[in-house]
């Protein structure tokens, strides 16, 4: 009985974060903060690929805890913090 319980426990919490995974990305976002470093990787000490400024609309490819994989709309993809961003 308790591996059944065990077992259902970890079939809703894998549940609840794929829904919550897949509810974001191929969403569009915007960027709420002045300005943000896209980063080749999800690391704070990653190199810089491009700056975007407040107001500029990307799409959400991908999440990582508190990254975004993000592309823009001429196709340059790289990863922002999420607080930067806001999901429309």
């Amino acid at each position: 009985m308790f591996t059944v319980a065990c077992l259902t426990g970890f079939f809703f919490l894998t549940a609840y974060a794929l829904f919550d995974r897949i509810e974001a990305e191929n969403r569009e976002a915007v960027l709420i903060s002045e300005s943000s470093d896209a980063r080749f990787e999800p690391l704070e000490n990653a190199t810089i690929h491009f700056t975007l400024y407040e107001g500029t609309k990307v799409y959400i490819v991908q999440l990582r805890k508190e990254w975004l994989k993000i592309r823009r709309p001429d196709g340059k993809i790289g990863w922002i913090k999420k607080a930067d961003l806001e999901i429309i």
